[in-house]
C-alpha cells in the first residue's frame, strides 16, 4: 500500500491523497497565525458588492478586536471605527498588506460618510 502522507511546510504530516489541497496548508511558520487569502478577498468583495455589508464586517472585526471580549453589534461598531486602536487591530486582521490597505480606505470612507466603491477606494 502506498504512503499517502507527506511533509507540509511546517513539518507536520498531511494527507497527500486525492483529497489533498495545498490551500489548507497556508501557514508561513510555526510561530505565525494561519490565514486564508481567499477569505480576505471574499470579505472585501462582499463590501464592494453591497456596501451595507461594511457595517456587518466592521462589527465582526470589532468583536474580535474588543479587549473586553464583548460582542459588538453593528450600531456599536460605527463609533469605534474612529478609535486608532480599533483601526490598528482591524487592519491586522488581514494578512495581505494590500487587503489591510483596502480595508483602511473603506474605514476612512465610512467615517467620512462617503460611498464605498471601487473607484473611491482606489483613490
Amino acid at each position: 500500500m502506498p504512503d499517502l502522507t507527506t511533509q507540509n511546510p511546517v513539518g507536520a504530516l498531511a494527507p497527500a491523497g486525492p483529497d489533498y489541497h495545498p490551500r489548507t496548508l497556508k501557514i508561513a511558520s510555526a510561530d505565525s497565525l494561519p490565514f486564508d487569502l481567499e477569505a480576505e478577498k471574499s470579505v472585501l468583495s462582499a463590501i464592494f458588492l453591497d456596501p451595507t455589508n461594511f457595517t456587518t464586517v466592521s462589527s465582526i472585526l470589532g468583536s474580535v478586536a474588543s479587549s473586553e471580549k464583548k460582542k459588538k453589534y453593528a450600531k456599536e461598531a460605527a463609533p469605534a471605527m474612529g478609535n486608532p486602536f480599533f483601526r490598528r487591530v482591524a487592519a491586522t486582521m488581514f494578512h495581505e498588506p494590500m487587503h489591510a490597505a483596502i480595508y483602511e480606505a473603506m474605514l476612512n470612507l465610512s467615517e467620512g460618510k462617503l460611498a464605498i466603491d471601487v473607484l473611491s477606494v482606489s483613490d
